[in-house]
């Protein structure tokens, strides 16, 4: 009796310990398609990302709600898996076109608000569906094909004058004689709010990705030359990059921008005032013990004169 219920004891406790670890391993265990459903962009760096070698595409950025349809379930998803109320028109045409679609629901340039209202409502309702939003499909949620492939199955199962579901189109950058940032000023003088672009040689990653990369508008700043960086690496004895500070006081560092001429023999001195480019300006956190700065800060030019 007493070896018997040992044995069942021990038995018991075995099972229920390989269990519990086993259902802890599933809590610990995400993959990167849980982590991330869709592809996110990376920000585009010109002084980083080389997309003239004519393997990229370019086209508009939507201000929509992202979106992603599973086939097998029937649903159309947010970017993080949450089950968005679409109506049965819409779910029975994704369903008929059967393809893993990625892109965002869209009622327009500057309707980001009225998008969301109705996408996001725990009912939907069709009659606002049908008169507002759009589908915008720019891929297809496959890691086995590469681009070309991906964009080639959406134009052979959507046609181009489908009532609500468009694939946006992609411009091929061919080589350096395209004006990346001339495009982008006509599209945000639209009221648009930027340019995607990406490598259309690669598989679908779940992941934020190099290979898809969002292109905003540069501004221009002026800013005080405060002290000298020394350059690494193929910059060695050097300039490597300059510090300064701008007129509310912010202190940063500029790395980029600078021929080989200026590295060698820098044009400006300490107390001068130089213009820059950036993408954006970020806003400090005091809780988290980070001040404001630039994103991706490139030289200009010395200013001619001081006021």
């Amino acid at each position: 009796m007493l070896c018997v219920s040992s044995t069942v004891d021990t038995v018991d406790s075995s099972y229920i310990n390989t269990t519990m670890s086993d259902e802890r391993s599933k809590k610990r265990t995400k993959t990167a398609k849980d982590r991330f459903p869709v592809t996110l962009a990376k920000e585009f760096n010109p002084e980083k990302h080389d997309i003239y070698d004519g393997t990229w595409a370019v086209s508009k950025k939507l201000d929509g709600m992202r979106f992603h349809f599973d086939p097998l379930l029937g649903r159309l998803l947010t970017r993080t898996n949450k089950e968005i109320s679409a109506p049965e028109y819409v779910r029975q045409e994704l369903s008929r076109i059967g393809l893993a679609l990625d892109g965002e629901i869209f009622a327009g340039v500057g309707q980001f608000q009225k998008c969301i209202s109705i996408a996001r409502k725990k009912v939907a309702v069709e009659e606002e569906w049908r008169k507002h939003l759009t589908l915008q499909v720019f891929d297809i949620v496959d890691t086995e094909h590469d681009y070309y492939t991906r964009y080639g199955t959406m134009r052979e199962n959507i046609s181009e004058d489908h009532p609500f579901i468009q694939i946006v189109p992609q411009t091929v950058i061919k080589d350096r004689s395209y004006d990346l940032f001339a495009e982008l000023d006509k599209v945000v003088a639209r009221g648009e709010e930027g340019l995607m672009v990406r490598k259309m040689t690669e598989p679908y990653e779940h992941k934020r990705s190099s290979n898809l990369l969002k292109v905003k508008k540069f501004y221009d700043a002026e800013c005080t030359v405060t002290g000298f960086v020394p350059g690494k690496g193929k910059h060695k004895g050097k300039l490597g990059a300059i510090k300064c500070v701008d007129n509310d006081g912010i202190e940063f560092k500029i790395g980029s921008g600078f021929d080989d001429e200026q590295r060698a023999n820098p044009p400006f001195k300490i107390g001068d005032r130089v213009t820059f480019k950036f993408f954006e300006k970020t806003q400090g956190n005091k809780s988290k013990k980070t001040s404001s700065s630039y994103r991706f800060p490139v030289f200009l030019r010395v200013r001619a004169f001081v006021e």
